[in-house]
């Protein structure tokens, strides 16, 4: 199943169970520096396959995919946010020149 492209394999076959008596085969199965042994396996004979539609599959994506696509718009926000915090400092100095008196209104455009 592979969820960002929106694809699937689907296997036709038929499963043998493979059990301790044939030692070879479960061999084959083992990994190198896996520390458990191997105690069954199923062997598939694939008679045939298709690749599913995505019509009904769901994306899905890692953290990692999707922190690198939100980093970008985490980067504006932090701009745009740093921008507010500048504008309110320059806000809240207009607001104690003009509420510093209530009948004295003082405009100094420079």
């Amino acid at each position: 199943m592979d969820y960002a492209n929106k694809t699937r394999l689907k296997l036709f076959g038929r499963a043998k169970f493979i059990d301790l008596e044939d030692a070879e085969i479960l061999a084959r199965l083992e990994l190198p520096g896996y520390r458990a042994p191997v105690e069954r396996g199923v062997l598939i004979h694939v008679e045939a396959f298709d690749w599913n539609c995505p019509q009904h599959i769901t994306e899905r994506f890692t953290l990692a995919q999707v922190e690198e696509a939100v980093a970008p718009l985490r980067q504006r926000i932090a701009e745009l946010e740093a921008q507010l915090s500048g504008a309110g400092r320059q806000t809240a100095c207009l607001r104690a020149d003009l509420g510093a008196n209530y009948f004295r209104l003082v405009i100094q455009i420079q």
